[in-house]
């Protein structure tokens, strides 16, 4: 799993317990690479997670809807957005 911050874009109030909790999610495995987008207190995306097979991609998903209570904006459509699988606020 690789996490990115998007220069320029200020980072979450929680940045720092969510990142925690998203390195705690990586698995050993394989598979297809999939992009997990994390938008800020704003609204703009600020973080990207690539993940390594849909394992891992579920396990992001899950932790940030179960833990922080996040909703992925793009869990009713089909194919990526702006280069994310998935985009959590």
């Amino acid at each position: 799993m690789q996490t990115q911050l998007i220069e320029g874009v200020s980072l979450r109030s929680n940045d720092d317990e969510l990142l925690a909790a998203i390195n705690k999610k990586s698995r050993e495995g394989g598979g297809l690479t999939m992009s997990i987008g994390i938008r800020n207190d704003a609204g703009e995306v600020y973080r990207s997670v690539k993940t390594l097979g849909m394992g891992e991609f579920i396990a992001v998903v899950s932790l940030l809807a179960d833990q922080f209570g996040m909703t992925d904006e793009l869990a009713e459509k089909t194919g990526m957005r702006w280069g994310f699988d998935a985009i959590f606020g």
